[in-house]
């Protein structure tokens, strides 16, 4: 048994009179990571292994910590933005590989970033984003805005409307919660809405605000469930289905290290399960590829239970990365 600990969290302060922090391991995540998301990692190749080894030790890096990123879609290019994350759990296997277990804790704008010649790491300079301060009816009152505007910019009205909209479309995990801390709701949100990878990685590079009001629109508009390559309709909205503690869309690692965003769902439309994947993150189910009936690509997983006893007997995982990105409706204003 390898070695686990839990640190605690290294706040980076945001500094607007130094343009870049100190230098940091990125990490392409394979998913879109917010503050307060789990994520996690498994680092099999050698410059990983190596990026994690030198966050845990901390030599002339920021203990314990990442910055995660997300590349754009069909190249090498890293988004403009990402999320520091926290390892909280960690352990070193007998193949020389890390398990490790990342909390996202804050956002960065990615400056620069280069590959290591010698250790393969690719090391980046990142701004630290200063979060707004949310807008509350007493400051609008205060002078901060017209009476007139407080039906646009006050914050906690915003975030009642996102929770409550949340509450009734997608119900599990409850956020009535979090409705007096605007700026941790909408990433809570943001983290657990069931949209394609694409959708995330815009709700992730706007501010709070903005973030609430993307969400809204989208939980009030988007049904249609699609794939990325043929566009056809997979799922609806309806189908969502909860499968464990993190909700219906959770960060999913394989042996080989790959991540995947999975949102699970109880029916689909036009899929067919083919071949064994080789691999579960479901236990007492067993796991099958799912591809589309209209263009051939594997969308997802299909889970078929191995215990009488379990329910649901079968569902069907789809990869946020294989859906079409949601057209966001004209916001509201």
């Amino acid at each position: 048994m390898g070695k686990e600990e839990w640190p605690m969290a290294a706040t980076v302060k945001p500094n607007e009179d130094r343009p870049m922090a100190d230098s940091m391991q990125i990490v392409d995540g394979g998913a879109v990571l917010f503050p307060g998301a789990t994520l996690p990692l498994r680092a099999t190749l050698p410059g990983f292994v190596t990026a994690i080894e030198r966050a845990l030790s901390g030599v002339d890096v920021p203990r314990y910590t990442v910055a995660v990123i997300q590349a754009e879609e069909g190249t090498q290019t890293l988004s403009d933005i990402g999320t520091t994350a926290v390892i909280r759990k960690y352990r070193r296997r007998v193949d020389g590989s890390v398990n490790v277990v990342t909390r996202g804790h804050q956002r960065f704008h990615l400056q620069q970033y280069g590959l290591g010649i010698l250790d393969q790491v690719t090391y980046g300079q990142i701004q630290i984003i200063a979060e707004d301060v949310p807008l509350t009816a007493h400051r609008i009152s205060n002078g901060f805005l017209p009476h007139w505007a407080y039906r646009l910019n006050d914050s906690h009205r915003l975030a009642q409307r996102a929770a409550n909209i949340w509450n009734q479309k997608i119900r599990v995990p409850n956020m009535d919660s979090l409705v007096e801390k605007p700026s941790l709701l909408s990433v809570h949100i943001a983290g657990k809405i069931p949209v394609s990878t694409g959708t995330r990685q815009r709700l992730l590079d706007v501010n709070d605000m903005n973030r609430l009001r993307m969400a809204i629109e989208l939980l009030r508009n988007i049904d249609h469930i699609r794939c990325k390559t043929c566009r056809s309709t997979i799922a609806r909205q309806r189908d969502i289905l909860v499968m464990s503690n993190e909700g219906c869309l959770g960060a999913y690692v394989d042996p080989q290290g790959h991540v995947f965003e999975i949102m699970t769902v109880h029916t689909v439309n036009g899929l067919f399960p083919f071949e064994e994947y080789g691999f579960n993150w479901f236990p007492g189910y067993t796991c099958r590829n799912a591809l589309c009936g209209r263009c051939g690509y594997r969308v997802g997983w299909h889970f078929t239970t191995t215990n009488e006893i379990l329910r649901p007997g079968t569902f069907w995982g789809l990869e946020t990365l294989q859906m079409a990105e949601e057209q966001i409706p004209q916001m509201e204003l």
